[in-house]
């Protein structure tokens, strides 16, 4: 089949794919918008949070993230449904069968209404016992707290709603689109209740404001599916053969969010059970810097997932698992080159951002974090993967076992080597995350990759990692000096540029170099040529 994705206009729903983009560069490009949305809504809660401490003061704001941390847990009653929609409507499309795409999305939908009418009169049947009984609000608070419980009740509705059109959007890989229209309704949120804090210092009036623009964004997203899917009806209906495919998807990601949740929040709890404090918020904020390093790898990589699911569709397996296995080692180039430079500056940007004494304690346990990120990294997008082909239970098997080690060997290692053990319990944890790497290639991809470059691919960049951060850190002991934000952010440039190229050359050397260098031609080209071109039209 051609690599040439004007085709797939003959369905009718790909009107946002560029004429005659390859897979290869559609990825690249969905890649960088995936990215940038997300940066600048992180960008702009940076700016935003304080406004929201100084506007709103310590108390109510603290108020506003207890009350706002309440619909968080709510999210793992979607069972799954999200991801499979994404997988199942692409796969559909895939195959031409645009009339199982609809149902798949109706089916959804109807799902997404009941779910989400049904967890907001959850909130709303909770919201006095919650704020009267459970959390410790004044009693001159506790009206106002109510209310708005009642306010987050229909935010949640109207954002599980939204979820829909968004995996509409994500299956037929609208990610400009997705980016754009997020960033614009988070950004909106962000700046809505800054605002509103700044004019009026009231904390209900900040969430009143947050929920307003939640329902103008579901309103935003059913637009803009109805124009990129002209050929759907969008009105939910009950299809229990679609539902039930969904439910069967569902169930092992519900079990693969559970087991996730557990892997990642289990040493909070054991440091609470054994140290101060003090020591869990020394520990979170360190989990927290090391997190955002690995986000960087996962947003890219979750482009992947509807094309895995198409291309499985259109029955190119093989290209699917190529397209992985490369998209793992130039995603994990460049987010391992940022790992190198996180770790070796660790001390002087935590001593910039929070203080020295703080950093001491901090980047040690920071560093080892890391060395769980870079194994994750290299595992982001094998995850979505599998999504895409629908082995959905390996994931949840994986994250049950993932919780399941980082508990026992948290369990016994932070009694005994305190923060540090707590760190390298998490390390632990990604011994589960190789297994299945190996298990992925023995049972999925050998048909059409050798042993010597998957092992090239996947695992030599983060040996070379190791290695880096060894060498930079010894010629850094030698010659440190103390650095401002403007130096520290020069020297990481430079770092992050050489251990690119050096992993990039490196990785070349080995089996497979060749078509490794091909893919990263073909990638930077993708997101270059379109900016050439524009640049070159407008001043010639």
């Amino acid at each position: 089949m051609s690599d040439d994705l004007s085709e797939q206009k003959e369905t009718g729903v790909d009107a946002g794919v560029p004429l005659g983009i390859s897979r290869r560069g559609l990825v690249a490009r969905n890649a960088i918008w995936s990215l940038a949305g997300w940066v600048c809504v992180l960008l702009l809660g940076f700016v935003a949070s304080p406004v929201l401490i100084k506007s709103l003061g310590k108390t109510h704001y603290g108020l506003y993230i207890l009350l706002s941390s309440l619909i968080a847990p709510l999210g793992l009653f979607d069972f799954g449904v999200g991801e499979a929609t994404v997988k199942h409507v692409a796969e559909s499309l895939g195959r031409g069968d645009q009339a199982q795409a609809e149902r798949f999305l109706r089916s959804t939908l109807f799902f997404n209404l009941l779910v989400g009418v049904g967890g907001a009169l959850l909130v709303w049947a909770a919201a006095h016992p919650l704020v009267a009984s459970v959390f410790n609000v004044p009693s001159n608070e506790q009206a106002t707290a109510t209310l708005c419980v009642y306010a987050l009740g229909a935010t949640w509705a109207c954002n599980q709603v939204s979820q829909t059109y968004m995996g509409a959007m994500m299956a037929i890989q609208e990610y400009r689109l997705l980016s754009v229209v997020s960033l614009c309704i988070q950004g909106g949120t962000l700046a809505g209740g800054a605002v509103a804090a700044v004019i009026s210092g009231q904390v209900e009036k900040v969430i009143f404001v947050q929920t307003l623009i939640a329902a103008c964004g579901t309103a935003a997203w059913w637009i803009f599916t109805k124009q990129h899917l002209p050929g759907f009806c969008l009105a939910p209906s009950f299809d229990k053969p679609s539902l039930k495919v969904t439910f069967g998807f569902g169930a092992w990601q519900t079990f693969n969010k559970l087991g996730g949740l557990l892997a990642q929040r289990a040493q909070l709890w054991i440091l609470g059970a054994f140290l101060t404090a003090a020591v869990v918020g020394y520990f979170s904020l360190a989990l927290q810097i090391a997190v955002v390093v690995y986000l960087i790898t996962y947003k890219i990589g979750q482009v992947l997932f509807p094309m895995v699911s198409r291309l499985q569709g259109e029955g190119e397996e093989e290209e699917a698992a190529r397209l992985t296995v490369l998209t793992t080692w130039l995603c994990g180039v460049a987010g391992l080159a940022l790992l190198v430079t996180t770790a070796l500056f660790a001390n002087e940007f935590l001593s910039l951002w929070i203080g020295a004494e703080v950093a001491q304690e901090i980047a040690p346990v920071m560093r080892i974090l890391l060395v769980h990120v870079a194994i994750s990294m290299m595992f982001a997008i094998p995850n979505f993967y599998l999504l895409g082909t629908g082995k959905v239970q390996w994931l949840a098997w994986l994250a049950i076992g993932q919780g399941l080690v980082v508990v026992g060997a948290g369990w016994w290692l932070t009694p005994r080597f305190g923060i540090q053990g707590a760190a390298w319990s998490v390390v632990m944890g990604s011994v589960p995350q190789v297994v299945v790497l190996i298990m992925l290639w023995r049972r999925l991809l050998s048909r059409w990759i050798s042993a010597a470059e998957y092992i090239a691919t996947i695992f030599a960049p983060i040996l070379l990692t190791f290695a880096l951060i060894a060498f930079y850190r010894w010629i850094w002991s030698l010659i440190s000096f103390p650095l401002g934000w403007v130096s520290l952010g020069s020297f990481s440039m430079v770092v992050w540029t050489i251990s690119a190229a050096v992993l990039v050359g490196a990785t070349r050397l080995l089996r497979g170099g060749d078509r490794r260098w091909a893919f990263f031609k073909s990638a930077m080209d993708s997101v270059l040529l379109p900016l050439k071109t524009k640049w070159h039209s407008r001043f010639f």
